[in-house]
């Protein structure tokens, strides 16, 4: 009669499933965004070069010259070249298109549309004489290198895993969001269980907030590894270490008895309602 009534493995493996599916909710939606936007850029491969383009400018005009550029020319032959290479996708209907607007943010599309107006419509010596100047930073479509085609794959790799981690990052903040206003959130009363501390009294508003806090502690933690791995070139890896350290995380915490890792840890137990 002393001693603790015990929340079942079961009801805790309950909670680490109940929050991993609004992530996997979120997946069939992601793919269908992701195969969108591969449609649209290969209709459109323009609209990526132009905010290529308009990076290099913006490092550019902060004195970040390419290598081969002479940066006593200024910046003059990449606005040349934004004006006359990327007429099109300046004009409508494309620069109102729903994917450019996507692509492209509001100071990238107001610097755009700023280097138009002071460019006009360059002939075609003009972007020639542009690119002569820029050298080694145009390929063979006139589109602008980030700087090698390995640092721009790079780039877009780095973009698209916090897109991945954007579901898990939403449910974290309302998980602990929840932790600290109603001391839990939906998912433990609906399985009926509540969260006490060593006398059996209901866990303060402080303590769940920092239980919280250390049940998803993995997640910045995560995301650092990803981003210092990743830099390392193998991206591969770089996702896969931490996603198999959370496994291991979240198995050690189901496999202990009576109490996961962040009730240890914040000196709380589960115990039914």
């Amino acid at each position: 009669m002393e001693q603790r009534p015990a929340v079942t493995r079961r009801r805790r493996l309950g909670l680490v499933v109940g929050r991993a599916i609004p992530s996997l909710a979120l997946a069939p939606f992601a793919i269908v965004g992701l195969t969108a936007a591969a449609s649209l850029q290969k209709k459109e491969p323009d609209v990526m070069r132009l905010k290529i383009a308009l990076i290099n400018h913006e490092r550019m005009q902060n004195g970040h010259f390419p290598s081969g550029v002479n940066p006593a020319v200024g910046v003059k032959p990449m606005e040349t070249l934004i004006a006359g290479r990327f007429e099109r996708v300046l004009s409508e209907p494309v620069w109102s298109s729903t994917y450019a607007r996507s692509v492209l943010t509001n100071g990238e599309r107001k610097r755009a549309e700023q280097i138009r107006a002071a460019r006009g419509k360059p002939s075609a010596d003009e972007v020639a004489d542009a690119r002569a100047v820029l050298g080694q930073t145009i390929d063979e479509n006139g589109a602008m290198n980030v700087a090698r085609r390995s640092e721009s794959k790079k780039q877009i790799q780095f973009t698209m895993w916090p897109l991945a981690f954007g579901g898990v990052i939403w449910i974290a903040f309302f998980s602990i969001a929840a932790a600290l206003i109603c001391r839990g959130g939906l998912l433990i009363h609906a399985l009926g269980i509540a969260v006490v501390t060593r006398d059996g009294t209901d866990a303060s508003r402080l303590r769940m907030l920092w239980r919280a806090g250390m049940a998803w502690s993995w997640l910045p933690l995560g995301g650092t590894a990803i981003a210092i791995l990743a830099r390392l070139g193998n991206i591969p890896i770089a996702l896969g270490v931490p996603c198999l350290v959370v496994v291991i995380l979240v198995a050690t915490s189901a496999a202990l008895p009576g109490r996961s890792l962040q009730d240890r840890l914040a000196g709380t137990w589960l115990v039914p309602r």
